[in-house]
């Protein structure tokens, strides 16, 4: 083959090699991807699997529950502080599916003990054996206040309203900062009767509710713990994701157990029925005195 020819074929296969690397979006080929012999799992099978993030990502999935709608809670009330008697009562906890939240407790024989409202910017407890109702207006919704517990609980009506319907997604944050298996014993807050738990802990650094939160082998979140002392034990219903109790407890010894005994789901909620007027000649005190 004469040395011309030979050279123009060498120069026409050379350009036929760089238009196909521009066809791939390049002027050079891109390599072929190489696989990372370093650990011998990732030869044989692949990326190692994360179990604790594989848990997260159930979780995420029911973290939002039910879409929000009108709905009513009825259940019963106990909690106590470190020292002195503690209170029974019944409770209704309602809304439209959003703000405001309006909130009911009685004592025996249906006497009302609590009526408290939550709305955008202030929040408004009335008393009636105290003839005193206590209020908050600013942008921060403030914790609920119980009387006779002496100390705020480290969520808001509108707080317990979503763990209680198992919209877990309004207080902990989507992602999380570290995961650690929790095996038997490790958390005295679960109870005897979860001595065998199987979970993860994660650690939650934002949110309305940072802190640590463990979820069981199927995801449901089962305790919170936060920084500051409180911690939250969420036992489920039966079936789905909500939840039918909650025990708030401080590590001083302050305690409150909410337990729901039935739901409603109503078509919606009246101005009137979400409104709390108190009578003439209450006594209107910032929600600092409540106590």
């Amino acid at each position: 083959m004469p040395a011309k020819r030979t050279y123009l074929i060498y120069i026409l296969l050379a350009v036929a090699f760089l238009a196909a690397g521009c066809a791939r979006g390049g002027g050079v080929p891109e390599p072929a991807p190489q696989a990372d012999y370093s650990r011998p799992e990732a030869a044989d099978a692949g990326e190692e699997s994360d179990p604790a993030a594989e848990l997260w990502s159930k979780y995420l999935a029911i973290a939002p529950g039910d879409p929000a709608g009108p709905f009513r809670l009825e259940g019963s009330l106990r909690y106590s502080p470190p020292k002195g008697n503690g209170n029974r009562l019944s409770f209704y906890l309602w809304s439209d599916g959003g703000k405001p939240y309006r909130f009911d407790a009685s004592a025996g024989f249906g006497t009302l003990a609590v009526a408290a409202r939550e709305g955008d910017g202030e929040f408004l407890a009335y008393v009636p054996e105290e003839k005193k109702a206590y209020e908050h207006k600013g942008r921060q919704t403030p914790r609920f206040v119980l009387p006779g517990l002496g100390e705020p609980l480290p969520v808001s009506a509108g707080d317990m309203a979503a763990l209680l319907e198992g919209r877990y997604d309004r207080l902990f944050a989507e992602e999380y900062a570290l995961a650690a298996p929790v095996g038997p014993g490790g958390y005295p807050e679960l109870g005897e009767d979860r001595r065998g738990f199987d979970g993860y802990a994660y650690t939650l650094l934002r949110g309305p509710l940072a802190g640590e939160l463990l979820l069981d082998s199927s995801a449901q979140p089962v305790l919170w713990k936060g920084a500051d002392g409180w911690s939250i034990l969420l036992e489920p219903e039966s079936e789905g994701h909500k939840v039918r109790k909650l025990t708030i407890a401080h590590k001083q010894g302050y305690k409150a157990i909410i337990l729901v005994k039935g739901r409603e789901y109503p078509a919606s909620f009246s101005d009137v029925q979400l409104a709390l007027a108190v009578p003439p000649g209450t006594e209107i005190l910032p929600i600092k005195r409540m106590k």
